[in-house]
């Protein structure tokens, strides 16, 4: 039995050793895909904290003044982070960073640093490898969720070959071989288990209807947009921090991560927010705010959304590493580059038994 269990992990293990590598690599580089413009421009983005913050209206009216006849089309703001700078994007295509506290302007740029690029090519090598679709299939994509079902099967039968001899540690002192292979057993018991939660939550960013299935729910349902109602005379308008006041009474337990301003005369006021439920990057909660009178015109609430919706978005949360924060995104950086090294080793281990027979 053992022996069959050896045969089936080397050569499902051959098979996707090279997406797996893949893969890995790919998966501990976007671990921190929402860091990396941080990191790299720390001049843009990071502030020292005071005690007082300007009013958001005396802000927005600074950048306007400044950068007219440019018009302000949404503000990113701090996300609960008091250390943040406060980015603005104006029309065309500039964005406009802002120290909060004094009014200072941090710097601006008008594209997106190359570092995106690179970075968002990495996403999709790792989502779908090669970007070839014959017909209505998309070949890459397919080729990592077969490469994850393989996982699926691979991190089980791996425990159990190493269940026998249940070693622990590297024998350093041993032939390049025996270390290989104490590498590939020591490895795979200590990233097994975040392996496999990756794994699995990967499975289901791929399937989601079993969890529909299993919440008895269905997919969000995207509803238009509510529209602001021009008034029959002209009227004061409320400034952006009374909008402001209003969007966090009608979603109190909500932090504001951005604000997109009307661009027409219908349009209304848009403040994307992020409940504590919902540690994803992407915010799924917001409240829609009248431009002329400041009337609430709906609140979407990610807890009160689809059952099966919310549960995808966690799924998705927890596959990345948002659901546990910084953390989480180094605690699964280093399992999937840990998953490069398995596979490579695994390559190793199954060119020894070749060569060998």
């Amino acid at each position: 039995m053992r022996n069959w269990i050896l045969r089936i992990h080397l050569w499902l293990g051959l098979t996707a050793a090279l997406f797996l590598i893949v893969l890995g690599l790919s998966g501990a580089i976007i671990a921190f895909e929402g860091d990396y413009d941080h990191w790299f421009n720390p001049g843009l983005w990071y502030v020292t904290p005071q005690a007082q913050r300007l009013s958001q209206q005396s802000l927005l009216e600074m950048v306007q003044q400044r950068f007219a006849p440019a018009r302000v089309e949404a503000i990113q703001m701090q996300d609960g982070r008091v250390n943040l700078a406060q980015d603005y994007f104006l029309t065309p295509t500039l964005e406009v960073f802002v120290n909060p506290y004094n009014g200072a302007i941090l710097g601006t740029r008008d594209q997106d640093p190359f570092l995106f690029k690179v970075i968002g090519t990495i996403h999709q090598l790792h989502i779908r490898l090669v970007h070839i679709r014959i017909r209505n299939t998309d070949v890459g994509k397919w080729l990592v969720e077969i490469a994850g079902l393989e996982m699926l099967i691979l991190i089980p039968t791996g425990l159990i070959l190493w269940w026998r001899k249940k070693q622990w540690t590297i024998n350093w002192k041993a032939s390049w071989k025996r270390i290989n292979w104490d590498l590939h057993s020591i490895i795979g018991i200590y990233a097994g288990t975040f392996l496999f939660l990756a794994t699995v939550t990967g499975f289901f960013i791929s399937f989601e209807q079993p969890i529909y299935w299993i919440t008895h729910s269905g997919r969000l349902e995207r509803t238009q947009q509510p529209k602001s109602t021009p008034p029959g005379s002209p009227s004061p308008r409320p400034d952006l921090d009374a909008i402001a006041q209003a969007s966090d009474e009608a979603l109190p337990n909500a932090t504001t991560v951005a604000v997109v301003l009307p661009g027409r005369p219908n349009s209304p006021y848009v403040f994307e927010k992020r409940v504590p439920q919902d540690a994803s990057l992407t915010m799924h909660s917001a409240v829609y705010i009248d431009q002329y009178t400041g009337k609430v015109l709906r609140v979407e609430d990610f807890n009160k959304i689809s059952a099966g919706y919310r549960a995808v978005r966690i799924n998705r949360s927890m596959h990345t590493g948002d659901y546990w924060g910084l953390p989480g995104h180094i605690i699964l950086s280093l399992s999937s580059f840990l998953l490069s090294i398995t596979a490579i080793t695994g390559i190793v281990i199954w060119w020894k038994k070749l060569a060998s027979s």
